[in-house]
């Protein structure tokens, strides 16, 4: 685990950056110290974070499915790592309703991580 002033409440998982943008904006709109990442943060990035959230944009919405599991889950873990409370994962409603094969694998892939 790295060296934080404070351990992060929530870590984010949005599937892609406009969510992931909106995601953080209404963090910050809440109080909450928010640090947004474009895929997954490096170590050095991870050892200097100081905030009560961190959301991290994937590309999941357009890359195949079994990468946009691994990518996820991967997030997942360095999520974890930086010692996250809790787990909220974005998706864009609309593209879940209607490009399931894309988006159930990923949110099972993620749940069972999660231990769900």
């Amino acid at each position: 685990m790295t060296n934080h002033t404070t351990r992060p409440l929530l870590g984010c998982i949005a599937d892609d950056f406009t969510g992931a943008t909106d995601l953080a904006n209404m963090l910050v709109r809440g109080g909450m110290r928010t640090v947004q990442s474009i895929g997954i943060p490096s170590r050095e990035v991870a050892d200097g974070l100081d905030a009560d959230a961190i959301v991290i944009a994937l590309k999941s919405r357009t890359t195949p499915v079994a990468e946009a599991v691994e990518e996820s889950l991967a997030a997942l873990d360095w999520l974890r790592e930086q010692g996250c409370e809790q787990i909220f994962l974005q998706v864009l409603l609309h593209i879940r309703l209607h490009c399931r094969r894309q988006y159930r694998p990923g949110q099972r892939g993620l749940a069972q991580g999660a231990g769900q």
